[in-house]
């Protein structure tokens, strides 16, 4: 009972990490993107490079238990059960002993599958957070400079160069058809 329960413990905490979080962060960066909030962005970015390296924490973790899974694959096929693992007088017998070795060798098979599928999405997973502090680096970057995402583009101190008319800028000679005054 004790085992049950600290299996739904994780993938409670599991669940709640891979699908709340991403969802909090998302809302977080619109939030951040419509006040134009440079110390946010900053925590996001942060928060993003906190992500990738637990996601290549657990990249790595699973390329080593895909590893563990060949090793305990191959020591089950070279078992030959004998009598180190059963005694003639127990009710255990060299066939059940072939059996659960049969039986072991196809879950460290399943297994082994099963990690490899793990070690794929937690490396797509890793990807897209770095990407994700990239672009928050890039938008508290932008913010730092004094550029918004949204309102009012921040005003400088730029000499206007004329109105565009038909485009042609208004401080250069218009030319008009024959017969005709320019203005």
């Amino acid at each position: 009972e004790d085992g049950a329960g600290n299996i739904a413990l994780n993938y409670s905490v599991d669940i709640f990490g891979r699908l709340v979080i991403p969802c909090v962060m998302l809302f977080l960066a619109r939030f951040a993107i419509q006040s134009n909030n440079q110390g946010l962005m900053q925590c996001i970015c942060f928060t993003d490079g906190i992500g990738t390296c637990l996601e290549c924490c657990g990249t790595v973790a699973s390329i080593a238990m895909v590893i563990v899974m060949i090793a305990l694959k191959k020591w089950a096929e070279d078992e030959d059960c004998n009598e180190y693992w059963y005694h003639e007088d127990d009710d255990w017998t060299k066939q059940d002993c072939l059996d659960t070795r049969d039986t072991a060798i196809s879950i460290f098979g399943t297994a082994m599958i099963i990690y490899i599928i793990v070690a794929l999405l937690t490396f797509c997973a890793m990807s897209i957070c770095f990407w994700a502090t990239m672009q928050a680096n890039q938008g508290q970057f932008a913010l730092s400079q004094g550029e918004v995402f949204v309102g009012y583009p921040v005003q400088t101190n730029q000499i206007p160069t004329g109105q565009v008319v038909v485009g042609q800028p208004v401080s250069q000679p218009v030319v008009q058809p024959q017969g005709e005054k320019a203005v």
